[in-house]
């Protein structure tokens, strides 16, 4: 049951995105504000152009991406709630793709904090390429709009939101229930626990009794006193040379 609403909470998210895309018909004129857009790209085609072939192609992954979870949801028989989605304002071109980016690096951070709550390792294994695939589309698109999107100074790993920071109020990256209009609701995470994310680590706390101490989730300082760091030995690898 754990799973399935995890499902539904995921196909839901998926699909605010799936029908953003679908909500604005673009062309080249909508994108002409962009900086390049009449600059002409080794295809012969202009800036403009080609963001109107990339916007397709991100609309077609959002599609796929809501199937793979609807075709996992009926398997766990799965009836996804109704949304009436609402979507932000998108006059012009750049603020078509400062959208887009909100959408893909929130949904980014939601699939990798919805891995968390999955029990099944193929659930797990989707939530992971969902998450690759859209903060992969939200740093195209970032590079796009800016010129740096990685600082080195960075002390912290992707986001990742739980879905209880999802369904928050907000028009900032890592909350969508402004325009989900609370239509879902947060899936328990395994075992009555609490997820929480830090920089680097996750962590599920307050688990009950039923997850026993063979499944608990151990911290670093446990699994550091159970495994103590050794130093590998070195493998002699001969490489053999060409004559």
């Amino acid at each position: 049951m754990t799973d399935a609403k995890a499902i539904g909470y995921g196909y839901t998210i998926q699909g605010l995105l799936e029908q953003y895309y679908d909500s604005i018909p673009v062309n080249a004129s909508f994108f002409s504000d962009l900086p390049d857009a009449n600059v002409m790209a080794s295809n012969g085609m202009t800036f403009a152009e080609n963001t109107v072939t990339n916007v397709e192609g991100l609309s077609t992954q959002a599609k796929l991406g809501a199937k793979a979870l609807m075709e996992m949801g009926g398997m766990l028989g799965l009836t996804p709630p109704p949304c009436n989605y609402t979507f932000p304002m998108a006059p012009n071109g750049t603020a078509y793709l400062m959208n887009v980016f909100y959408f893909e690096a929130t949904l980014c951070g939601a699939f990798i904090g919805l891995a968390d709550y999955f029990q099944s390792p193929t659930l797990n294994s989707l939530s992971a390429r969902l998450a690759a695939e859209h903060g992969i589309h939200a740093s195209a698109i970032q590079a796009m709009m800016q010129p740096i999107g990685f600082m080195p100074n960075s002390t912290m790993l992707t986001p990742a939101f739980t879905p209880e920071m999802i369904l928050q109020d907000g028009m900032e990256v890592g909350k969508l229930n402004t325009y989900l209009g609370g239509c879902v609701a947060a899936p328990m995470a395994p075992c009555g626990g609490e997820v929480s994310f830090g920089p680097l680590l996750s962590n599920l706390t307050g688990q009950s009794n039923v997850m026993s101490n063979s499944t608990s989730v151990p911290t670093m300082a446990s699994l550091r006193r159970r495994h103590p760091i050794r130093s590998l030995p070195l493998h002699n690898t001969q490489v053999e040379q060409a004559p």
